[in-house]
């Protein structure tokens, strides 16, 4: 039985993401997303800034995470915080609620460390 699950299972997962995908797809406007699109696209210096501001706040994040790591005295590469944190992030924003993104960040801190 597992070995038929693990055969049919990646399959099963991308004709769901598909289908929901299609349905998704049916039930939004297209012309109001277009016209939205080019209303922002008429505001483009506001656009540009929004878009800097939220990789300034996610910035600010994950310097604000490494701190809370070397507080621990857990120390990581730049890059290795970013990717921490931009994973909670994930999590915060798609899946377990808004402390879900915390939990995973402290589990990927203790995998790395081998705590």
């Amino acid at each position: 039985m597992m070995k038929l699950w693990k055969l049919i299972g990646p399959w099963l997962r991308v004709v769901l993401c598909i289908g929901l995908l299609t349905f998704l797809f049916y039930q939004i406007d297209i012309r109001a997303i277009l016209n939205a699109s080019l209303n922002a696209m008429n505001h483009w210096p506001w656009l540009v800034s929004g878009i800097a501001m939220t990789f300034l706040g996610l910035a600010a994040g994950a310097m604000r995470w490494s701190e809370i790591l070397a507080a621990q005295g857990i120390r990581f590469s730049p890059l290795k915080v970013v990717h921490i944190f931009l994973v909670g992030q994930f999590f915060n924003a798609f899946m377990l609620g808004a402390c879900g993104g915390d939990i995973v960040r402290a589990y990927y801190a203790a995998k790395y460390t081998g705590s």
